[in-house]
């Protein structure tokens, strides 16, 4: 019985530092994401904290509230037919 429990335990531990190589090489290809994207995970913070918002043309846009009129602005542009080169 003990040699069961001993087993056990070195597959839990196995099993544990797979885990935590697996959280580990995720969050640096999260960082390596953001860093391509010039965004930092404070930023998200920031984002995440603030109310989220759909936009009145198009149900299928989320962003925070505070970018909706600018947003609001562009889309109904988009909308329109015109290329972000036009405007």
């Amino acid at each position: 019985m003990a040699g069961l429990n001993e087993r056990k335990k070195v597959e839990r531990e196995l099993q544990l530092k797979k885990l935590n190589k697996f959280i580990e090489d995720s969050r640096n290809e999260f960082k390596s994401i953001l860093s391509v994207l010039g965004w930092t995970s404070e930023s998200l913070e920031v984002v995440q904290k603030e109310k989220i918002v759909a936009c009145p043309l198009d149900s299928g846009h989320r962003l925070p509230a505070s970018s909706l009129s600018r947003h609001t602005e562009f889309c109904k542009w988009f909308k329109a037919g015109y290329t972000r080169e036009e405007m």
